[in-house]
């Protein structure tokens, strides 16, 4: 990039400019062809040249931030760019020139086909090896400063044909090892063929770098050069380790996993912080909590495992088994304590009866000296509801006391044990400097945890190796484990590329990656081991945010049996009451209902097969479907399909200005909630909420691609938010009989806009749209009130909430008519702000009394 500023003066750049150099490379190309002496120094700054302007073209703004002036002087959209003819050509030719100069540069060097950096290392052709020697390299600054995933340098290695990929081909044929592996990676991506069908593609290495240090390659492919930033791509992403000490310092890699999980300095590493945090765990009271029943796993290693009953005069340090059960043929062959077989389980259970994964945690704890074990099929009667109900209610205190919660990520299901022998590297390769540092040595690479069709928030860099391993297990999708890995003060995480210790919000890999997750960035992943820790909730400035916090996560995650829902979050539901000290509403608490209330689903994007329903009749045929009543449609907890999100929160633009100054719309006139079972937070038998509040009936249009509005005829209007989807057109909604849907005004909140003329203004998201409808409805994304929304301060002292003429922000609910008369579901939610009409909307509403079911 150096060269490249140096030679085009500095930014910005001219397209001109550009093209000049590109005509430049392919007489370079002739020069060298013809046999005519030449520099290879010279031939290199070209080569980086070329590679520089190849990487703006991948950056997800592309070319335009750099040559403003393929932005047109009226753009339509964020990638509306204008390319002329002749610059579009050059581009074209760039990939080749940029391959046939380094191809003849080796070529006129007298280099062999292919080399051998390290002798430990695979054989790999120069194309490979002149990106691989540049592996330590980060990007430029510039593009680190203002691209996103700028840190990333990416490298040329050919310019092909999908799916043989003939050039790859015919490097692998001449001995190249590593273009043998990318070939065979490209060619197990899940491409449609007409995606790139007949066309060339470009193939290029990304070296992915964390925080610190270098973590992954990955292997590009990508649909040509578009100056727009928008060309389709795919990528494979590998982990980067070695044991070589000189390597692992010199490239800022980590250090290579252990053959076996249980390696001795895994032990070592776990021993050490086990016994640096064991006075936690000490009793400070007396009782002190032990569950029922626990597994005594005897004095010695060949002790036979028996079942025993203890009271809390008896404290004894145990570990728990957090992990999946599996599908149900794995379930009929899990050994259980039942009504029949308890008098024979106190007697000894055998350990050829046990499931596979409960044998692997019988040898962690006999590895770190843990006498006692609690596994859910061993410890709760199976089969029996009123010992279920008593024990689930227990759940806070059984994980919450544990020594250690030991968790097999890695394993999808109780036949599946964790501590089986790791699976190699897929291929090793050398390294040696090309800088005269005279660095050599040699790495390895690993099959990374996500596929091409991941989102990049799941990025080998982007997250530590902790999520790398639990974000797509099953086990992290799994309900019960949200509430169990939460409760837990030290968990020990098995997965499939290392093991991981946790105690509070510290995490230590194995490869010695440290990961502080209260320093983490705010993506929103069910992933994240929350601290509940009673002495966290209780110094914590806003508790019932941090539960819609919870909350969003724990609606991403999947159970066998849905009626579960509440008894597998009722231990963090019950610490959390102690600290709120409100009445629990089905997953609401009652003296916030008027943020509680204000949810959406969104589309989402962690498990693609989940969407919304298609049509507003199918959402009321599922809310009415004893399928679908874990709680009631005004409660978040319900059977979602798609990604919750609370609008009071500083995760949305959506929010209120100030939290504290948010007031509810409306009165309580009876919410009751009942539960089946002895847990007062379990498994939830009705709930029902009356409310008197003001509602007018909506007249809704779509606008554009992405809203819908109610908008009344002196055009204030609100944005609807929806339960279901509605990519139809028109919107699935009978408009025949528009008083089947009400909105119920909430709450509200003062505003620091003026009311004026909103079509004057521009707003994001959408800062390139000229419809002054569009620009009105956009304002109802406030981004700025994040720096305020935590302002500590009260109603009575603003003067905006004290004036009963000041406009007002108001949020509500969608509503859709029941059976029965002034009953209701709960089908959506709205927003408008005091520019938009906000309170306005509702000066002529009419006072009702609403039974939400």
């Amino acid at each position: 990039m150096d060269y490249l500023l140096e030679e085009l003066g500095g930014l910005p750049f001219r397209y001109e400019q550009i093209a000049r150099l590109i005509r430049r490379s392919a007489s370079l190309v002739d020069e060298l062809s013809s046999g005519s002496e030449f520099s290879p120094k010279e031939v290199v700054r070209m080569v980086d040249m070329l590679q520089a302007i190849l990487n703006l073209t991948f950056c997800e703004c592309g070319l335009a931030k750099f040559v403003p002036e393929l932005i047109p002087e009226n753009p339509q959209t964020a990638w509306d760019v204008t390319v002329p003819p002749d610059f579009e050509k050059a581009l074209s030719a760039l990939p080749l020139n940029l391959l046939e100069l380094k191809e003849l540069l080796f070529e006129r060097l007298g280099l062999s086909k292919t080399c051998r950096p390290h002798p430990e290392g695979a054989s790999i052709c120069h194309h490979c090896n002149f990106a691989l020697e540049r592996v330590a390299e980060k990007a430029h600054s510039l593009m680190q400063r203002d691209i996103v995933d700028g840190r990333n340098p990416n490298y040329l290695l050919g310019f092909d044909r999908w799916p043989d990929f003939p050039t790859l081909a015919r490097r692998a044929k001449n001995g190249c090892k590593f273009c043998e592996f990318v070939r065979g990676t490209l060619q197990s991506l899940r491409i449609d063929p007409q995606e790139f069908g007949g066309l060339p593609v470009l193939i290029s290495l990304r070296f992915l770098w964390g925080r610190d240090n270098l973590v992954g390659i990955a292997v590009m492919l990508h649909r040509g050069i578009d100056p727009t930033g928008a060309s389709v791509g795919h990528r494979k992403e590998f982990y980067i380790e070695s044991m070589d000490d000189t390597i692992v310092a010199a490239l800022r890699l980590n250090r290579a996993r252990r053959k076996n999980p249980l390696d001795p300095a895994n032990i070592v590493m776990v021993q050490e912080n086990l016994k640096s945090s064991t006075t936690l765990n000490k009793p400070s009271e007396s009782p002190r909590f032990v569950p029922r029943r626990l597994i005594d796993l005897g004095p010695s290693r060949n002790s036979a495992p028996i079942l025993v009953t203890l009271d809390n005069r008896t404290w004894v340090e145990y570990a728990t088994l957090s992990y999946c059960w599996g599908p149900p043929d794995d379930v009929a062959k899990q050994s259980k304590t039942t009504r029949d077989t308890i008098e024979a389980h106190r007697n000894g259970i055998p350990r050829d009866a046990m499931s596979a994964v409960i044998r692997d945690a019988i040898v962690v704890c006999k590895t770190f000296n843990i006498r006692y074990l609690w596994v859910d099929a061993l410890c709760i009667l199976q089969g029996d509801l009123e010992d279920w109900q008593e024990q689930s209610s227990h759940m806070s205190d059984i994980f919450g006391n544990s020594y250690l919660a030991i968790c097999p990520v890695a394993s999808s299901s109780c036949v599946e044990g964790f501590l089986d022998d790791r699976p190699g590297s897929v291929i090793k390769l050398g390294y040696k400097s090309h800088n005269g540092s005279g660095v050599n040595g040699w790495f390895s690479l690993w099959p990374g945890p996500f596929d091409q069709r991941k989102p990049l928030d799941y990025s080998i860099d982007s997250l530590g190796p902790l999520i790398h391993d639990i974000a797509l297990s099953p086990w992290s999708q799994r309900g019960w484990v949200y509430q169990e890995k939460c409760l837990s003060p030290r968990k020990l995480y098995f997965g499939r590329n290392q093991v991981h210790y946790q105690i509070g919000d510290k995490v230590l890999s194995e490869n010695g990656h440290v990961e502080i997750l209260s320093k983490q960035d705010n993506r929103m992943h069910r992933e994240w081991p929350k601290d509940v820790t009673m002495e966290y909730l209780a110094s914590h400035k806003h508790p019932k945010d941090y539960w819609y916090e919870l909350a969003e996560q724990v609606a991403l995650l999947k159970w066998t049996v849905r009626s579960d829902f509440f008894p597998s979050i009722s231990g963090l539901a019950i610490r959390f009451q102690k600290v709120i000290g409100s009445h629990y509403l089905a997953g609401i608490w009652a003296n916030d209902l008027h943020c509680g209330l204000l949810w959406i689903i969104k589309s989402i994007r962690v498990n693609s097969m989940s969407r919304r329903p298609e049509s507003v009749q199918v959402l009321l045929d599922e809310l009415k479907s004893e399928r679908s009543q874990v709680g009631p449609s005004w409660s978040w907890a319900g059977d979602r399909s798609g990604r919750l999100e609370f609008l009071m929160s500083t995760r949305t633009n959506f929010r209120c200005r100030i939290r504290s100054h948010l007031r509810p719309e409306f009165t309580v006139l009876e919410s009751n909630s009942q539960v089946n079972g002895a847990n007062p937070f379990g498994k939830l038998q009705t709930a029902s909420l009356r409310l008197s509040g003001r509602v007018v009936v909506p007249k809704i249009e779509k606008v554009g691609r992405r809203y819908l509005i109610s908008r009344k005829e002196d055009g204030l209007l609100a944005v609807l938010q929806l339960d279901w989807g509605y990519q139809h057109e028109p919107p699935e909604i009978d408009l025949d009989s528009p008083a089947r849907l009400l909105m119920l005004l909430v709450s509200s909140c003062c505003s620091d806009s003026p009311v004026s003329d909103p079509t004057m203004r521009r707003a994001s998201p959408e800062p390139y749209t000229r419809d002054p409808l569009e620009i009105k409805i956009n304002l109802v994304y406030k981004a700025r009130y994040e720096r305020s929304y935590f302002e500590d301060s009260s109603r009575e002292g603003c003067s905006a909430c004290t004036d009963p003429d000041a406009q007002r922000d108001v949020w509500g609910l969608l509503l859709h008519t029941a059976e029965h008369s002034g009953a209701f579901y709960r089908v959506g939610a709205f927003v408008s702000r005091a520019e938009q009409g906000g309170m306005k909307l509702f000066n002529d509403a009419e006072e009702r009394t609403i039974e939400l079911l």
